[in-house]
């Protein structure tokens, strides 16, 4: 990415109102922190008009060879996808809600497939700290952001069922097997660290024997099924994914969704799985706050479509909701046993390329495991898979 690509795109110029004002100059700076975004490369990007500068973010591939090899258009394809999502499937759901619960893109080049945003900093959004977790205000608003996601997609749907076919591929897919390796490696190092754990060598002794249906198990909470509540999912709902603003108290009064770059169709159980075991902070971090917020999401949900005067007479119960979460827990698992300790840890070496190395540096796969808030939740909630029988083979 260079100042031709940027100063050059007159379509947002002039969407934005900026062609008035002539150009002088810009500033191209890294938006990536460390841990917190692994697979795009980011840009914060300060242009200078005449009379004024704005800031935007601008979003494009990765250069790093080995991550296209698993993310690109053999891989994942999550560039195109994005800027599918954003051409094509926002603009829809922004004249069902307006602004204010996803990202909104200034910008969608295709041919150098950039995705050109205003940045949310100058609007006063931040994150939160991914190593803790989100308190329960933050949990709730993200969760009401979140419903309005999933309701749109629903009423989308209702117009059109075929609306959402080019997004059949998440996280784990029967049409891809790039992130597997790596995947199995982190819960082969879970189950080890769980084994020198007092009190856990049954646990520890039934994750072993779950490495070799491990993949299956996972893989088959996305097969989608008709009998589901099947919705258009974020696909990496997390605490770095959400950005919020504050209000003069320091109390949280807004949110906002960002990065579409898995999402994906499938039951709406999948990102309710991945939002909760990711981002929860230590508080909240038990089966008990998770089905209170479980219900909270339900009526938020219930209530949207209420005022959309959409059709429930197939609308699942909060009985029937619940079970539905159930039956996807084993992908909740996933992320609570192998993937958070990737996501929490500060740790220099500890990034994609490594998580898949074949070499001594696979080894940070074990030393993240040693993480200190990984032991204890995972030692809190592991009773709670275990009895809800994920453990055992499925």
């Amino acid at each position: 990415m260079d100042e031709e690509d940027i100063s050059d795109k007159r379509e947002w110029k002039k969407k934005e109102n900026y062609n008035k004002y002539p150009f002088r100059d810009l500033n191209i700076g890294p938006c990536n922190a460390h841990g917190d975004g692994f697979l795009s490369t980011l840009h914060r990007i300060t242009i200078k008009f005449q009379i004024k500068s704005i800031n935007i973010v601008a979003k494009s591939d990765s250069d790093n060879e080995f991550k296209l090899e698993k993310i690109g258009p053999n891989g994942y394809d999550i560039q195109n996808k994005e800027i599918k999502f954003f051409s094509q499937i926002a603009p829809e759901m922004e004249k069902i809600f307006g602004n204010g619960i996803i990202l909104n893109v200034i910008y969608v080049d295709k041919v150098n497939k950039i995705l050109i945003f205003k940045d949310l900093k100058d609007e006063n959004f931040q994150t939160t700290n991914r190593i803790i977790g989100l308190d329960e205000k933050h949990m709730k608003l993200s969760l009401s952001k979140l419903a309005k996601f999933h309701a749109a997609s629903l009423k989308m749907l209702a117009k059109n069922p075929q609306i959402f076919d080019d997004f059949d591929m998440g996280m784990f897919s029967r049409k891809i097997d790039g992130f597997n390796k790596p995947r199995l490696r982190l819960f082969t190092a879970a189950g080890d660290e769980v084994a020198t754990w007092e009190g856990c060598e049954v646990y520890a002794k039934k994750m072993k024997n779950l490495r070799k249906y491990f993949i299956e198990n996972a893989t088959r909470c996305f097969d989608v099924k008709k009998n589901e509540l099947n919705v258009l999912n974020h696909g990496d709902m997390w605490t770095t994914n959400v950005m919020f603003k504050y209000d003069k108290n320091g109390n949280v009064a807004d949110a906002v969704i960002l990065d579409f770059q898995f999402c994906h169709y499938g039951s709406i159980a999948l990102d309710l799985n991945h939002f909760f075991f990711t981002s929860l902070n230590d508080d909240l971090y038990n089966h008990k706050d998770i089905e209170r917020l479980l219900q909270f999401y339900y009526y938020e949900l219930k209530k949207i479509l209420l005022d959309f005067n959409y059709d429930l007479t197939e609308f699942p119960s909060l009985h029937q909701f619940i079970m539905e979460f159930h039956q996807k827990l084993f992908y909740g698992f996933v992320y609570a046993s192998s993937i958070i300790p990737a996501l929490i840890s500060d740790k220099p070496d500890n990034n994609f390329k490594n998580h898949h190395s074949e070499n001594e540096k696979a080894k940070i796969c074990i030393k993240i495991m040693k993480n200190e808030r990984f032991s204890k939740i995972f030692r809190k909630i592991l009773p709670y898979f275990d009895q809800m029988g994920i453990l055992d083979e499925i």
